[in-house]
């Protein structure tokens, strides 16, 4: 394996890491990374996150070129999003469209909170 692959093999491990770390996702490094039928570079066979990851760890950054690999390799239900290396920064990009109904999503889940949190009796009241 050249040192290319290994240094982007590391840096695919440590994004899977902190993923189950941090938000509990079943993801794992892909070993074909970029070869077969599933071009991930993190697998994501139960659907915990809702991404499709595209890792990089160049010295030069072409985010052009990545971010069209990961949309052309993305499956319906997911977001391609581009993750890479920046100095000692990791970044992601993906597709404002995407954010703005990722963003939309977490704004409706956190108003049916809200709503769960009142008393049953202001519930029942607001409903009528």
């Amino acid at each position: 394996m050249s040192a290319m692959s290994q240094r982007g093999s590391k840096f695919e491990l440590q994004i899977a890491s902190c993923l189950r770390k941090k938000l509990g996702a079943k993801v794992t490094r892909d070993k074909q990374s970029g070869a077969g039928v599933n071009k991930a570079d993190i697998s994501d066979y139960y659907q915990t996150i809702p991404f499709h990851i595209e890792a990089k760890d160049h010295e030069r950054i072409n985010i052009k070129d990545w971010m069209r690999q990961a949309i052309n390799s993305a499956s319906g239900s997911q977001k391609p999003t581009l993750v890479f290396k920046m100095d000692d920064e990791v970044i992601a990009a993906l597709r404002f469209s995407d954010l703005i109904d990722l963003t939309k999503e977490v704004q409706d889940l956190q108003a049916i909170i809200a709503d769960l949190r009142q008393p049953e009796t202001i519930r029942q009241i607001q409903a009528q």
